[in-house]
This record gives structure tokens, sequence and C-alpha cells, in this order.
């Protein structure tokens, strides 16, 4: 049953990848735009976690005892860094 739970998110996550990306390139556009013309040096970054480090941090959670049981519960699916430059 947790084989078929794992497959069963890391298959979610594989259809909706693209929307992850979407939103992280939409949440990185927005803060770009508030940015942008101030008196920062800045770099933004974003991404959708890989799908292999998807499984493994399924794999490396249930080892530490918890279990995820829908998409929705993992954190960190998608993200945005700013690097500022002081």
């Amino acid at each position: 049953m947790r084989n078929n739970l794992r497959e069963k998110l890391l298959e979610e996550y594989a259809r909706k990848e693209q929307l992850y990306w979407e939103f992280a390139s939409l949440v990185k556009n927005i803060l770009a735009v508030f940015l942008v013309g101030k008196d920062f040096k800045f770099q933004i970054f974003h991404r959708a976690k890989d799908e292999n480090r998807l499984a493994v941090k399924i794999d490396r959670k249930r080892r530490e005892g918890k279990e995820y049981k829908r998409l929705e519960d993992i954190e960190d699916l998608a993200g945005v860094r700013v690097v500022f430059y002081l």
C-alpha cells in the first residue's frame, strides 16, 4: 500500500508540475515588478521541485515517521528565492 501511495503522489505531481512552475514564475515576476527601480541589487530564482527529489523526500519523511496522504500535504513543491546584494 505504501508504494502505491508514493506512486500515486508522484503521478499526481507529474500531472501538476507545470502548474507549480507557472505559479513560481508568476510569483517571481510579481516580486521583480515590485523590486525593479528600487535601490536594490538582487537576483530572483524560481523552481518547481524535481520529481526525483520529491520521491527522495517522500521516502525520507516516511522513514522519519511522517507519511504523506495527499500532494497538498507536501511543502516546498515550488519556490522562489530572492538574493539581495548588500
